[in-house]
């Protein structure tokens, strides 16, 4: 773990577990928003995929090379630092496949850490990254939230751009609880 970068929690844990139990066959791109210590990239590539990680914090993009080739996986993964979503993957691409556990705290981000702070509501940089998906024509995001997140303004901002919302998985913890969602466009 570099210095600046969101150390994996239960959070983290909860996302790789469950992108362990699934195949990517169908999808053309693989990408880590929001990449981290690369955790989350380094579980889809051991499975033989390519993955390509994003994350806004120079720190982290570097965290995640690092982990990639600490586990012989840098020939699976590609590291993008930008703050442009995903504008930097070209849209060509027909089907997408976005595992992302962004920052989700309802902190403003000019008062908190990029790590976790997600805005007022904790959806600035979800509904940033729903809209960069918007020019994809097929796409399954697997997002983790928190009980802390505005839930129903991110639903009703899914069902006005017509997306579909599933409940995977979630954690209970004193005062919190974790959700794994899949936000899929219809």
């Amino acid at each position: 773990m570099f210095k600046g970068v969101y150390r994996p929690s239960e959070d983290s844990i909860l996302l790789s577990t469950s992108l362990k139990c699934r195949r990517y066959n169908d999808y053309d791109l693989m990408v880590d928003f929001g990449s981290g210590s690369g955790v989350q990239s380094i579980v889809i590539a051991s499975m033989n995929y390519y993955v390509v990680a994003i994350d806004i914090k120079f720190e982290a993009c570097i965290n995640t090379v690092y982990n990639a080739r600490l586990n012989n996986l840098d020939a699976y993964i590609d590291v993008i630092c930008t703050s442009s979503f995903l504008d930097a993957i070209r849209d060509d691409i027909n089907n997408i496949f976005v595992a992302s556990n962004p920052p989700y705290l309802p902190v403003p981000l000019e008062d908190g850490d990029l790590n976790w702070a997600g805005g007022y509501n904790g959806l600035d940089v979800i509904i940033g990254l729903l809209y960069s998906l918007d020019k994809f024509k097929l796409y399954t995001l697997y997002l983790i939230i928190s009980s802390y997140t505005d839930i129903n303004k991110l639903l009703q901002i899914c069902d006005n751009m017509k997306l579909n919302v599933r409940f995977i998985d979630g954690l209970s913890f004193p005062g919190e609880e974790i959700y794994l969602l899949e936000i899929c466009k219809k």
